[in-house]
């Protein structure tokens, strides 16, 4: 079958009705040759956004960003009593372990982390924060779109990594970091928070409130429903695996530090190849069945999030299975 990888810029629309926080547009795809060495089924690239994250369907090993200077304690409980108000201690380092409510835009990263009000973590709240620092040496908060929010972002990632103990992209939880208003750095609030929101949607636009803590109790991306073309997918919903589903999360792996994203063909061929691995390992066979194939969804270069999703499904679009595909091997394929 053709590998099919995006072409031209995104048009506009998206997964149907906007909502608060957005929709991510897709790229549709057009053919390509396939590449030496692959196998069965066939393969869709989609690009989805958050700030408008992308979604590509690829197949890669599952990766992390390890990124030092990360101010986090292990060990901090993950409830406090304290309830300050949101200006109370405006210039200290906000501590690790508390929980707060918070407005949230449609991208992970919040400009206004003053605002916060912190609360008790068993007491309903938007986020957990997992790690901070301080930013001593700049002379002015970061803005979403500068090279020093993307380092601490993936500062952030490390610290997920740790506090979840898989890629937090693999789980229904947003990422955010959060940064002081101009005007709380001008009265020296130098720092800035990692933080942590359940997610309830696929497209990391859905904050919600939870009581508690996350570690321990994030719950995986697995089965999945959606509305399949020849080039888009749509409508991309949680779904448990036992029921009829379309497809399944086989794993995430980061963009490569540098990639070029100028050259789409070359760029979708990476991810492509990467995540064909990705699936392999998920179902546990080498070459993929014929009846089976995979979809990645990637982000734009100017994304904070710059993850690569593999998602697993069948090469008949819209097919149902009724288990999951993890680890089935050369035995039966649960299609419905």
């Amino acid at each position: 079958f053709p590998r099919r990888g995006p072409s031209g810029p995104p048009p506009p629309g998206g997964y149907g009705p906007p909502t608060p926080y957005g929709q991510p547009p897709v790229w549709p795809a057009t053919s390509a040759p396939a590449p030496a060495g692959s196998t069965g089924g066939r393969t869709i690239a989609i690009v989805l956004g958050v700030t408008v994250p992308l979604i590509v369907v690829a197949l890669a090993a599952v990766g992390l960003f390890v990124v030092p200077r990360v101010l986090s304690d292990q060990q901090a409980s993950p409830s406090s009593s304290a309830t300050p108000s949101p200006s109370e201690d405006l210039l200290a380092v906000p501590q690790v372990g508390s929980c707060h409510v918070a407005f949230l835009s449609p991208y992970p990263f919040n400009e206004t982390a003053e605002e916060a009000e912190r609360v008790p973590c068993d007491e309903e709240h938007m986020i957990e924060t997992i790690a901070v620092g301080e930013l001593a040496d700049s002379t002015a908060p970061p803005s979403e779109s500068s090279n020093e929010a993307r380092r601490l972002y993936r500062e952030c990632e490390e610290a997920a990594q740790e506090f979840l103990g898989v890629a937090w992209r693999s789980t229904y939880t947003w990422l955010v970091l959060s940064v002081p208003s101009p005007t709380a750095w001008d009265q020296g609030a130098h720092w800035y928070r990692c933080d942590l929101t359940v997610n309830r949607g696929f497209y990391q636009t859905s904050p919600a409130r939870t009581t508690g803590t996350l570690r321990g109790n994030a719950q995986p991306i697995t089965c999945l429903t959606w509305f399949a073309t020849e080039t888009r997918l749509s409508n991309i919903e949680h779904s448990e695996c036992n029921v009829a589903h379309q497809g399944e999360l086989a794993g995430v792996f980061p963009v490569p530090e540098g990639t070029d994203y100028s050259d789409i063909d070359a760029l979708t061929a990476q991810f492509e190849d990467r995540c064909l691995g990705v699936v392999r390992d998920f179902v546990g066979i080498r070459p993929i069945p014929n009846e089976l194939s995979f979809w990645y969804v990637w982000p734009y270069e100017t994304d904070l999030d710059q993850w690569v999703l593999c998602l697993v499904a069948a090469n008949e679009a819209n097919r149902a299975f009724t288990a999951s595909l993890r680890g089935i091997g050369a035995g039966p394929i649960p299609f419905a």
